[in-house]
């Protein structure tokens, strides 16, 4: 039998970054970083769109 919606455990999304590569990314300038951002940004958006991203938000906001 299916649980109910009502006593299902919250869902939620985590990772870990190596320490390696978040000095890396600490070593770029702004201006690097905000391009990496935006282009992050443009794929995420190329692979997903609309309905991705309306869920995420809904994942984050505890909805869902």
């Amino acid at each position: 039998m299916a649980k109910s919606r009502s006593k299902a455990r919250p869902k939620s999304f985590s990772f870990e970054i190596d320490k390696k590569r978040l000095i890396e990314f600490s070593k770029m300038s702004i201006v690097a970083r905000l391009n990496w951002l935006e282009e992050a940004n443009r794929f995420i958006s190329s692979v997903g769109g609309r309905s991705l991203r309306k869920r995420w938000n809904l994942l984050r906001s505890g909805k869902i």
